[in-house]
C-alpha cells in the first residue's frame, strides 16, 4: 500500500480507551473539511473504538492498518478524513 499524505498525527500509543478516541475527536473538531489526520495507537479496542466513533460522527476512516512490530506489540494506523464538525 502506498503512503497516504496527511496533515496532522496524533500519537496514542501508551494510552487506552477512551483516551486515544477524545485526542482524535478534539483535534478533528478543530479542523477544515479535508483535511487528514494520522492516528496511531496501541490499545487493542482502538480498531473498533475508531471505526464506531467515524461512523457516528460523518468522518471517513480511510484506512486502518495493522502493524506487527514485533512478537507482543501491535499498532494501529487510523488515517480520517476530517468530512464534519465531530463530537464526541
Amino acid at each position: 500500500m502506498e503512503n497516504i499524505h496527511y496533515d496532522f498525527k496524533i500519537s496514542a500509543c501508551g494510552t487506552f480507551c477512551p483516551e486515544p478516541i477524545i485526542r482524535t475527536a478534539k483535534l478533528v473538531q478543530t479542523l477544515e473539511e479535508g483535511k487528514i489526520v494520522l492516528v496511531i495507537a496501541d490499545d487493542m479496542a482502538f480498531a473498533q473504538d475508531i471505526q464506531f466513533w467515524c461512523k457516528s460522527t460523518k468522518n471517513k476512516l480511510i484506512v486502518l492498518k495493522e502493524i506487527t512490530l514485533s512478537q507482543n506489540v501491535t499498532q494501529f494506523h487510523a488515517y480520517i478524513l476530517a468530512c464534519k464538525r465531530s463530537f464526541l
